[in-house]
């Protein structure tokens, strides 16, 4: 996790880091119970390796797991309107930025996540669909969901 540290710390500003429970738009969702060490880097803050007039999720968590494994987690947090393609192309933006930092040969999934608090049942199917699932290098992975409020830890589980 050292070279991945390091190549954050080049790339992201350290006001970007955050630590605690995430929230945007009064839409929240509990860090308790998720490992440490962490990264947790906020996209919509300034100095943000992913400018404001690109596409961008709002977090992006990376850590090891128990079997040495880089989890990385693109999160989106939406309490209100709900597109499944425009939340999917934000999370992809999260994974493109994943795939500068995580060398490549290194052990590591994806787990994009959709926070969400309104949301219609056809959006919510939507953003299970093949041409929403999100690419990392050459596996492609459905967007998690969940309701705002809830906790992280059951979703970041590979």
């Amino acid at each position: 996790m050292r070279d991945i540290e390091t190549l954050l710390r080049k790339s992201v500003d350290e006001e970007c880091f955050v630590e605690g429970d995430l929230e945007k738009q009064k839409c929240a969702v509990k860090m308790d119970g998720v490992v440490t060490p962490r990264y947790v880097i906020d996209f919509d803050k300034p100095g943000s390796p992913l400018t404001s007039n690109s596409k961008r999720c709002d977090y992006l968590i990376i850590y090891c797991n128990e079997k040495k494994r880089v989890v990385l987690a693109p999160i989106e947090l939406k309490r209100g309107k709900f597109h499944a393609g425009e939340v999917a192309r934000q999370l992809q933006a999260g994974a493109d930025f994943a795939n500068q930092i995580v060398p490549q040969g290194r052990d590591c999934c994806v787990l994009p996540i959709a926070v969400i608090g309104n949301c219609s049942k056809h959006e919510r199917n939507m953003i299970r669909k093949s041409e929403n699932r999100i690419r990392f290098r050459r596996i492609y992975s459905v967007v998690r969901t969940m309701k705002c409020g809830g906790s992280l830890i059951n979703k970041l589980k590979p």
